[in-house]
């Protein structure tokens, strides 16, 4: 199971988009420049200050465990939604209980101004679920799942976070013809399982418009964020420094910077 590393609080973080690039020099001084991926690699500068000594040994425990910079970890982008197209829920990150029986209708006007709401239209007797997996344990982590919806005829709608086990939280939900954001906060055990899973209901024979889904690593709700193909997970990154130093600042107190960098 790969590290994951969430950082806990409020601090002032620095996130930096980079993009690879491949350079061909031919011998009569021509060059060519290609990009080497469509999205970006990102770098964080993230500075810590007030941390407590327990808080600092945590985070020390978890430099040591993957050697400094030589073992890489999950990153969970405090900054950013870890839901990739949050709008679009016919994508095919977006897993479907029963995908013959759902049709997603674009172009709704959303609850922000614009056209991003979806029309879910469920021909099913059961509730179909939508749902989007993030390959990291939840375990120890406080997620905040959110998701605007509307519906013309009301009918319960349950908005659930899960471990892919056994640890499960969930929001019942009556949506009105008005649009309204819901949100849910959940804590997973020590011992949760090895995914993290966001899922909502489209009732059985029933229309649900929604627009927005959004997961987290927060404990409470967060502004909007919209994605497409990135989003704030990121699973292959490593501490850029192969030193671990922090300054005392007071009895009890202790500020770090960590430098985390994302690689292809």
């Amino acid at each position: 199971m790969p590290k994951v590393l969430s950082i806990r609080g409020d601090f002032p973080i620095a996130r930096e988009a980079c993009f690879l690039t491949r350079r061909n020099c031919l011998d009569d001084g021509t060059e060519y420049r290609t990009p080497e991926q469509a999205a970006p690699l990102y770098r964080w500068e993230i500075d810590l200050g007030g941390r407590s000594d327990a808080e600092l040994r945590e985070l020390e425990d978890s430099f040591l465990v993957l050697g400094g910079p030589y073992e890489s970890f999950v990153f969970l982008d405090p900054l950013a939604n870890l839901l990739k197209w949050s709008e679009d829920f016919s994508q095919a990150v977006w897993t479907k209980s029963h995908p013959g029986d759902l049709t997603v209708v674009a172009g709704l006007a959303d609850p922000l101004g614009g056209n991003g709401g979806r029309t879910l239209i469920n021909y099913g007797p059961v509730a179909n679920s939508i749902s989007q997996q993030l390959d990291a344990s939840p375990a120890g982590r406080q997620f905040t799942a959110s998701i605007w919806l509307r519906s013309g005829t009301p009918a319960p709608v349950q908005l659930v976070l899960h471990d892919g086990g056994a640890e499960s939280h969930s929001l019942a939900i009556l949506p009105s013809s008005s649009w309204r954001r819901y949100w849910l906060t959940a804590g997973f055990g020590a011992e949760a399982g090895s995914k993290t899973v966001f899922r909502f209901d489209v009732p059985a024979l029933g229309t649900l418009e929604a627009f927005g889904a959004q997961l987290m690593a927060l404990p409470s709700p967060a502004p909007y964020s919209r994605t497409t193909t990135v989003s704030g997970f990121h699973p292959h990154c490593r501490f850029a420094n192969d030193v671990f130093s922090h300054r005392l600042a007071a009895f009890g107190q202790n500020d770090l910077r960590l430098s985390i960098v994302e690689f292809a």
